[in-house]
């Protein structure tokens, strides 16, 4: 179901407590976020645009700092990372 809504852009999933941002456009599969827990010290800031979902995880360093940042393209073709 979710493959084929393209009215689905981007999957939050929260329970696992693993700071995830997984890419699965190459399957064509929307990505799947899972922010981690705040009590474990991660989580992930995630920002809807026009035309891609720019994701940045944080992790707890004695203060929040980014550690990966991901840009994914609403068309489901590539990603783009930088960690």
């Amino acid at each position: 179901m979710i493959q084929q809504d393209p009215r689905i852009v981007a999957y939050f999933h929260g329970h696992s407590h693993r700071n995830m941002l997984v890419d699965l456009s190459g399957h064509g599969y929307c990505p799947i976020l899972d922010s981690g827990s705040i009590a474990l010290g991660s989580w992930n800031l995630v920002i809807k645009k026009s035309d891609k979902i720019e994701a940045t995880s944080y992790r707890w360093e004695n203060t929040w700092v980014p550690w990966r940042r991901v840009i994914y393209p609403l068309s489901r073709t590539s990603t783009t990372s930088n960690t």
